[in-house]
């Protein structure tokens, strides 16, 4: 599996899931950003294309993602990645975005993960008989056109998932979507570090 990564000789990663237009300069922001926090970051290939889609190519990407590679088979090869990574770091922690947050979901009965964050991740509601065996936090935008959003929230509230709805749409928190939203990109963030920072035994 191809991979974008900062390797830092850290002793706790971030795995980094890109939304469905593969390692563009949306997953290098998020990167770069938890590399200034002491992680190491890898983010791997899950579309196995040497070069993203662009997001004018959103209906492309997605058709490639669910008929090319779809939710198992990223999963899998993620897994695989989870177990070889378990051995080198004292603690694995998982940001995906989109189809990147529901293959973050399916990845989170591993006993070697320890937190996951999933930015709306909309199929994870075709998921929702697992349970977690770690710490799960779900963001989402207020305005998503394929599902709703308050429904699957309480339905992730029920299983004590932690989750929150901003102001904005799927995008919100990408810097290069024309749905960016910096004050609502901003309280995701902090919401996000606290999580991450948490002890597992809180």
């Amino acid at each position: 599996m191809n991979i974008f990564e900062i390797k830092q000789n850290q002793k706790k990663v971030i795995l980094l899931l890109h939304e469905i237009y593969g390692i563009n300069d949306h997953m290098k922001h998020y990167a770069n950003y938890y590399a200034d926090f002491d992680y190491d970051v890898i983010c791997p290939n899950l579309i196995k294309l040497e070069s993203p889609f662009r997001y004018d190519d959103e209906h492309q990407a997605y058709l490639y993602f669910t008929d090319t590679i779809g939710f198992k088979s990223a999963a899998f090869e993620t897994k695989k990645l989870i177990e070889e990574l378990s051995s080198e770091y004292e603690e694995i922690h998982i940001i995906g975005f989109s189809v990147g947050a529901t293959v973050a979901w399916l990845c989170s009965e591993l006993k070697e993960v320890d937190r996951i964050v999933c930015f709306y991740g909309s199929r994870i509601r075709n998921y929702l008989e697992l349970t977690p065996a770690c710490p799960v936090l779900c963001i989402y935008g207020e305005s998503e056109k394929s599902f709703d959003v308050t429904l699957l929230v309480n339905q992730l509230q029920k299983k004590r998932i932690e989750s929150h709805i901003y102001t904005g749409a799927h995008g919100f928190a990408d810097p290069y979507s024309k749905e960016f939203k910096h004050d609502t990109y901003n309280k995701a963030k902090e919401i996000v570090n606290t999580f991450l920072l948490k002890k597992i035994s809180d």
